[in-house]
């Protein structure tokens, strides 16, 4: 129902304009990040061989920049099947890297592959409940809001990312702790495990603020609007925990023979994934 008192024209105006103004935070936040580790792009990226790791961290670096590009130019409209482009990569990212980290063992995509499908599939169910707001003026702005009975759909999806990151972060620890048990304590492991341990911190704080506006919002209006901050959070961490591992796979040394079987892993990981 439109909206024509001047209290509900005031409450769209503000509406608009703080969402306006999360969105740009957020996609300058992401610009902002590029420019300060294009640098270490050039010097782990660009001067080795092309590879399909390399092509899939390309994609995740540059396709978002031209997606929000657009957003910028338009500010009229949030392009909400751009986010699954985004989170196809970087779920294949995070994918490669744990089946690596693993030695390659197809047990591990077992468990991934159909979680990660799952949030992509979700992800798409939950993108086309999403409509304008039909209390907004025409021309003045993009608010969206999702049907009062279709807002669960939301739910499920921040239930299936929160579980994703949890099984992501479960298998990277417990990994990290049984190489090191048999006696690997090489840089590697240790960039391995901490970057494990932000990248789940900053993905759980972030997946936990999407159920807080969820649950505590009065309005279905604010169901969607931490979702390009979300995307574009998990971007940055991808990016920046492929870098750092290509920047340490540089400086490691070979592995020597006599270490146990079980040390190849990372000397595997450093080629399949970064």
């Amino acid at each position: 129902m439109p909206m024509d008192t001047p209290q509900a024209d005031a409450q769209v105006i503000t509406r608009l304009v703080a969402s306006k103004y999360y969105l740009l935070a957020s996609i300058v936040t992401l610009y902002f990040d590029h420019v300060l580790t294009f640098g270490q792009e050039v010097k782990s990226l660009w001067r080795r061989p092309a590879s399909v790791p390399g092509v899939l961290f390309l994609l995740n670096r540059y396709y978002p920049l031209l997606v929000y590009a657009v957003v910028l130019l338009a500010f009229k409209y949030f392009p909400f099947a751009a986010p699954l482009v985004s989170e196809a990569i970087l779920g294949l990212i995070v994918v490669l890297r744990l089946f690596a980290l693993y030695g390659r063992n197809f047990m591990i995509l077992s468990l991934l592959v159909p979680a990660y499908i799952t949030q992509l599939v979700l992800g798409g169910w939950a993108s086309v409940a999403i409509v304008r707001d039909a209390g907004l003026p025409q021309g003045s702005g993009c608010i969206v809001t999702v049907p009062t009975e279709l807002v669960y759909r939301f739910a499920w999806l921040w239930a299936s990312q929160v579980v994703f990151d949890t099984m992501v972060f479960g298998l990277t620890a417990s990994r990290i702790i049984f190489l090191r048990k048999w006696g690997l304590k090489m840089p590697l492991t240790t960039l391995f495990l901490r970057d494990g341990l932000i990248y789940f911190a900053v993905m759980f704080s972030a997946k936990l603020l999407n159920f807080l506006l969820f649950w505590s919002t009065v309005t279905s209006n604010l169901v969607t609007l931490n979702w390009a901050f979300n995307n574009i959070i998990t971007i940055i961490m991808v990016n920046r925990l492929v870098l750092n591992l290509r920047e340490e796979g540089s400086r490691s040394t070979v592995i020597s023979n006599n270490e146990p079987d079980h040390s190849h892993a990372l000397s595997r990981t450093s080629a399949f994934v970064v």
